[in-house]
């Protein structure tokens, strides 16, 4: 379809499908549910093997589009419907999430007020083990504005962008080439990154979202493969090479510490060896502080390790 062709609509909410049967249709109905009304759903069915093609296509609204291709990963899901969005803005949305009624229209107030930026995004919640909780949050509940110091603000909470909470411009998505095919771990957070220092990241402190950490861990935690996320490989060959822009250097080689830091204690309390190792061979290690971090790192108890992970979120209920 070209471009001129297109009946534009503000918002176009992406939901990449892959066996997602138990959480598809919850998923479907807390967008229907959102108080902005104007808006088309594009589902991608990314050769789902169990019902959850037929389960989605069991929610009837003229608003939801159903695309079905062989299955080719995530990003080329969101990449294809990026390609058959109509809207000017593509909401994210994992297919075992769930948006609050009020999610679209914070959106709305973000995009009205701080126009021409290229991430939006909104606070959320975590469902871990039927609890939710709320992730470290370094701005007050009434925070919404422009995040000046991203990687700064990322080294403190990554938790301000993820694939369920981000809203970008289409066209700013279709220049950057979209999500990169192929890639399992990390992803999304290089769209999110490539896209703020472009053009910024506004940020609404409001929860409008939770995140199903109960389905992602069933499905991914238990992964054994030697992928470290690809965020962190594209940052480190980014400041290695001396292209990114020194206003966001410093803080970019902090957040790129932090973040090897705590992917390579998350690979070790999975016994994951290989991506540990694969990690650690990231041209930022060869600083002495990120050496002498990651050989403490050794000599910490796997029993503590799993402690201190899962007290790095606030018991909201």
């Amino acid at each position: 379809m070209s471009e001129q062709a297109r009946n534009n609509k503000r918002f176009s909410v992406v939901i990449p499908l892959y066996n997602k049967e138990k959480h598809i249709v919850s998923t479907l109905h807390s967008v229907l549910k959102q108080s902005l009304s104007e808006f088309e759903v594009v589902v991608i069915n990314d050769g789902s093997t169990d019902s959850s093609l037929q389960k989605a296509k069991s929610v009837l609204d003229q608003r939801i589009k159903i695309i079905n291709q062989k299955n080719q990963g995530v990003s080329a899901a969101r990449n294809k419907g990026i390609e058959e969005a109509l809207g000017d803005y593509i909401a994210f949305l994992d297919a075992d999430d769930h948006w609050y009624p009020w999610h679209l229209e914070e959106l709305n107030y973000l995009i009205d007020t701080y126009p021409g930026n290229g991430v939006y995004s909104v606070s959320h919640e975590i469902l871990r083990d039927g609890i939710k909780y709320c992730p470290s949050q370094i701005y007050s509940s009434s925070f919404t504005g422009v995040v000046e110091d991203f990687f700064d603000a990322f080294s403190k909470s990554l938790a301000l962008v993820n694939s369920t909470t981000a809203c970008l411009p289409r066209n700013l998505l279709i220049n950057m080439g979209g999500f990169p095919e192929g890639i399992k771990k990390g992803e999304d957070v290089y769209v999110w990154l490539k896209a703020i220092i472009k053009k910024r990241l506004v940020y609404s402190a409001r929860v409008c979202a939770y995140y199903n950490k109960d389905a992602q861990c069933r499905s991914n935690c238990n992964s054994r493969d030697g992928e470290i996320p690809y965020y962190l490989i594209w940052l480190d060959e980014l400041i290695s090479s001396g292209t990114l822009d020194r206003v966001h250097v410093r803080s970019a080689y902090k957040f790129l510490q932090i973040g090897v830091f705590f992917n390579a204690a998350g690979f070790r309390l999975d016994k994951n060896k290989l991506a540990y190792e694969n990690i650690t061979q990231l041209m930022i290690c060869k600083s002495l502080k990120l050496k002498a971090m990651l050989a403490a790192l050794q000599l910490v108890p796997r029993q503590l390790l799993k402690v201190a992970q899962r007290y790095r979120y606030a018991r909201i209920y």
